[in-house]
């Protein structure tokens, strides 16, 4: 005889149900509960064309190495942003200004706003004379501002007790900068001016926010990789694929690292707590915050960065992309909004550019480049420092309260449902 309906536990104010009730269905014993869970529904197939119709993927044998299929992967050192357009999920890369209006998000539009008001005048005018007395140095002076390149007084949003060490910071920058460009330096010597920047930035977060180097993080899941029509994987030559980063035993290896830098969200330990309850519930393949099932899966990212010497490098805006569209396919797979902007960064030499992607008709939409600023002038490396903090605030605001409202709720609602299931059972 079939017991009464569990108790309805009463919603949280800030919570938003997106998820089926698991205790609207029939009882299910907690075996019949996790097999349901471990069958959790993937995505369309790759190979489904937007008029609806797909063809299924078989799999064949195929050479391997260290026990890792190499089927279905193309190089991807041969392509370029507008190579991506063809495949699925579609990438294309516009200007601000050619995106239809009506389908703009607006959280997209905010920002963008936000981080092109940055003008001219970007000196705060508490170091007006600090700026003077280097332009009277007689041993090595330095160009000062012009006068209408000043702040309002009082208008800077940079922390007044650390401005003197953020201008050492800045100047040391475009110093270095001017240096390791006519050394031709290596890549990660422009690494770290980029870091030292990040850095900064991280340290007046009061452990809000964390920068974490990538560089040995892969997309393991298939689900979040994007692929050609023709329905192989995109991925690096054999030999940078065969040393790629894996971390777990799915039967493809996974793709070769992307990024570089990633800034995300410092949990709190009861925020972790939930989430770690909450993935109990999922299939092991998708416990994670982010696109990736490595070490950063407890981690929530706001902010990608990829790093390249020259432009005759592999394109970065080609790997930033290709994470990017991982994020968005992560968010899709559990149902979470990708209204809200996908904010990145390359970086070639001394010239940093922003991007910000969203999802659009099913596309993944790459709005950029749009210059942040460069290293190698004073006007250059104080305009990424404004940007840089305006999209640090962003991430601690915006972000934080999307990732409360969606993806925290997510994990709480999926550990709410599991335990009334289990009282479901205990009764019946």
């Amino acid at each position: 005889m079939k017991g009464p309906d569990p108790p309805q536990r009463p919603a949280s104010p800030r919570r938003s149900k997106t998820l089926p009730r698991l205790a609207d269905a029939a009882p299910l014993s907690h075996r019949q509960m996790s097999n349901a869970l471990s069958s959790a529904p993937s995505l369309p197939p790759p190979e489904s064309s937007r008029s609806g119709t797909s063809t299924k993927r078989t799999k064949s044998k195929s050479p391997t190495r260290d026990g890792k299929s190499l089927n279905q992967v193309k190089s991807l050192d041969s392509y370029t942003i507008y190579d991506l357009e063809e495949c699925i999920p579609s990438v294309r890369m516009i200007r601000f200004e050619e995106v239809e209006p009506k389908k703009l998000p607006p959280a997209v539009a905010k920002l963008y706003k936000t981080l092109e008001k940055v003008s001219t005048k970007i000196f705060p005018d508490e170091l007006k004379e600090a700026f003077k007395k280097d332009s009277t140095n007689p041993r090595k002076p330095k160009p000062s501002p012009k006068a209408n390149e000043f702040m309002t007084p009082n208008s800077t949003f940079f922390p007044p007790k650390r401005l003197p060490h953020l201008k050492d910071i800045l100047d040391h920058v475009v110093h270095i900068s001017k240096q390791d460009y006519r050394k031709n330096a290596h890549e990660r010597d422009w690494g770290g001016i980029s870091a030292s920047l990040l850095r900064e930035f991280e340290m007046w977060s009061t452990q809000e926010v964390r920068l974490l180097n990538v560089e040995d993080v892969s997309i393991e899941l298939n689900e979040f990789r994007i692929r050609t029509r023709q329905g192989q994987i995109l991925d690096w030559d054999e030999q940078s694929t065969s040393n790629s980063a894996t971390t777990n035993n799915n039967t493809e290896r996974s793709i070769s690292r992307m990024i570089d830098w990633c800034v995300a969200i410092d949990l709190s330990d009861e925020e972790l707590k939930v989430v770690q309850k909450g993935n109990s519930e999922l299939p092991d393949m998708v416990k994670s915050l982010n696109q990736s099932t490595s070490w950063i899966r407890s981690w929530p990212i706001f902010l990608d960065v990829e790093l390249k010497k020259t432009l005759t490098d592999r394109d970065p805006k080609v790997q930033l992309a290709i994470w990017a569209c991982g994020g968005m396919l992560k968010r899709r797979w559990h149902h979470w909004s990708t209204n809200l902007p996908f904010p990145g960064i390359t970086i070639t030499g001394p010239k940093w550019e922003y991007f910000l992607f969203f999802e659009m008709d099913e596309d993944l939409i790459m709005i950029g480049p749009n210059d942040m600023g460069s290293t190698m002038d004073l006007r250059g490396v104080w305009q990424i420092a404004h940007r840089l903090q305006i999209l640090i605030e962003w991430g601690k605001n915006d972000y934080r309260n999307w990732l409360e409202t969606t993806v925290l709720d997510y994990f709480e609602d999926l550990s709410e449902q599991a335990e009334d299931c289990k009282i479901s059972n205990h009764i019946s």
